[in-house]
């Protein structure tokens, strides 16, 4: 959950229910990886998915770039499935029981966990 700053959530309500389930599995297994191994560190998007791993292809993110590579060239595909793919991290963070704050950005919101609230390793 998100302890502080814009709580507001905005859903990519294209997506299929059960790709958004898969994805936010996806998502939602890097989470817990970082708080487990780099819990004092803060992290984004760009963190998991951006940089080194912008290559999507062979993950449920795929379904994000694939359509809006359907709506338009490369850049703009690359753009909005960054977008929606923030969406949905924030989204995982504020279904998450363990507490974070949101560091937010021009362009990138960043996460720290505040509180594990004692949860075991998923």
């Amino acid at each position: 959950m998100i302890r502080n700053g814009n709580k507001k959530l905005i859903y990519n309500s294209w997506l299929d229910a059960s790709e958004k389930a898969l994805m936010i599995n996806y998502i939602q297994q890097k989470v817990n990886n970082w708080c487990v191994q780099h819990s004092s560190e803060s992290f984004s998007a760009r963190t998991f998915f951006g940089g080194e791993n912008y290559d999507w292809s062979g993950t449920p993110l795929q379904t994000l770039y694939n359509h809006f590579a359907e709506l338009g060239e490369d850049d703009y595909a690359v753009k909005e499935a960054g977008h929606s793919l923030g969406r949905l991290l924030k989204e995982v963070i504020y279904n998450d029981e363990r507490l974070f704050d949101i560091i937010e950005g021009a362009y990138v919101n960043t996460y720290i966990l505040v509180e594990d609230r004692g949860l075991e390793e998923k």
